[in-house]
């Protein structure tokens, strides 16, 4: 195998086949003093080097090629299913019907586990067992992540969620991340995702793991399932989809005052938020737009908001509200980029109360200036306010530093001295 190239471009559009490639990527690595004998990289405790002038010596004796190593062997086997065609393959991006969906979360503490799956009906089924003693000293990541993976795997091969759409809970962000990206550096984590993309594909699974905080997780009676605890959320025949709300925007959430705390600095400049169908017509028009989509449809949202700014980049002033659920699945990237000013409000105050569970997020976009610096966001003492403003929502259970927000919103650029 030559080591010369190193590009696998394709994962950037087929995201379902990046698990795949990162044998590939082990195996040119392998030659490296810190990999074990499939390429995984080990641990500082488990290098076999005594120092850094014995790495960068065996470093300068890189091979030309390398061997194949049995993973990627097992993985050309998963890849020969994605490229079983010549011609492009048609791909459902949904399931027929709407009720073709089921929710799933679960639990795992050092010693047991517990995992919970609804259905649209109302019925569902709970899965508890101990860990081996071998499992119970892996990481606590592993262990929540195989919870999980080992209950859908298990329904993916029983046939039972064949062409069905998965929504699966989880409140460990690091699997939550990994699920979402297909890749790990750890062997483990990296198999379990390999794993289920090839059932998924097979049985055509429509997954979608995410991550919910830990209080949604207690609320939705996932929690406390290694404990045997059935006495909360699901295990009372609550209806899941009433305690995700990823359909319901932050304005609609019950208890908070988001919409009189933005009237309060915002003065005579306040609009009401933007409907669905504004997000494609009004939202696009120059003046101040307000926006305050559902966490499922925030990227839809974010992409609009996107194009209003490239069609009137001087003209438009943008704001944001969107709990904080499919943020780092679907929309942080977006939000990032397109925002100039931002900042999470945790669920400590009367603004927004602890029964929303995660955080707020809230962001301004300030249309660009002629000259230099054209845009805010660029300009330091920003980013400095934002971690104050971070700080404020997070420590104090009052509306935080309105008078700063008032000062920045009338005169952004003056604000700073420019």
């Amino acid at each position: 195998m030559s080591v010369t190239c190193r590009g696998m471009s394709q994962t950037e559009v087929y995201w379902d086949l990046r698990p795949y490639y990162k044998s590939f990527y082990n195996a040119m690595e392998i030659w490296r003093p810190n990999r074990d004998s499939e390429g995984w990289k080990m641990d500082d405790a488990e290098t076999d080097y005594d120092d850094m002038f014995d790495l960068v010596e065996k470093i300068e004796t890189a091979p030309l090629t390398v061997e194949i190593t049995k993973e990627v062997e097992r993985d050309l086997e998963a890849l020969v299913l994605f490229y079983e065609s010549i011609e492009p393959v048609f791909l459902p991006v949904r399931p027929q019907q709407s009720t073709d969906l089921a929710y799933m979360g679960g639990d795992a503490s050092a010693a047991a586990y517990g995992t919970g799956v609804q259905h649209p009906t109302g019925k569902g089924t709970v899965w508890l067992g101990n860990w081996r003693p071998d499992e119970t000293v892996k990481g606590s990541n592993w262990r929540e992540a195989a919870n999980l993976a080992r209950i859908l795997l298990t329904m993916i091969r029983a046939g039972k969620f064949d062409g069905k759409e998965i929504w699966m809970a989880t409140d460990n962000l690091v699997w939550a991340l990994i699920a979402n990206k297909g890749m790990s550096r750890r062997k483990g984590l990296c198999d379990l995702v390999r794993e289920i993309k090839l059932e998924c594909r097979k049985h055509q699974v429509f997954w979608h793991p995410f991550h919910v905080s830990g209080k949604r997780m207690i609320k939705l009676g996932f929690d406390g399932l290694s404990r045997g605890d059935f006495d909360s959320g699901i295990m009372l025949g609550v209806d899941i989809r009433t305690l995700v709300p990823l359909g319901t925007s932050a304005v609609d959430f019950e208890q908070n005052q988001i919409l009189d705390w933005l009237k309060s600095w915002m003065g005579r400049d306040f609009r009401p938020p933007l409907s669905v169908k504004d997000w494609y017509c009004k939202g696009h028009e120059a003046g101040i737009h307000l926006w305050a989509p559902p966490p499922a449809g925030a990227l839809i949202a974010l992409e609009e908001l996107a194009q209003s700014k490239l069609k009137r980049p001087f003209e438009v002033t943008h704001i944001f509200v969107c709990p904080r659920l499919l943020y780092y699945e679907e929309w942080s990237r977006r939000f990032s980029k397109e925002m100039d000013f931002w900042f999470f409000i945790e669920p400590v105050s009367p603004l927004w109360p602890n029964s929303c569970c995660e955080p707020l997020i809230f962001g301004i976009s300030f249309p660009l200036r002629k000259h230099r610096p054209w845009k805010l966001r660029r300009v330091h003492p920003l980013v400095e306010l934002a971690k104050r403003m971070q700080e404020v929502f997070k420590t104090r259970s009052d509306l935080g530093e309105r008078d700063i927000l008032r000062k920045l919103w009338y005169n952004p650029w003056g604000f700073f001295g420019l």
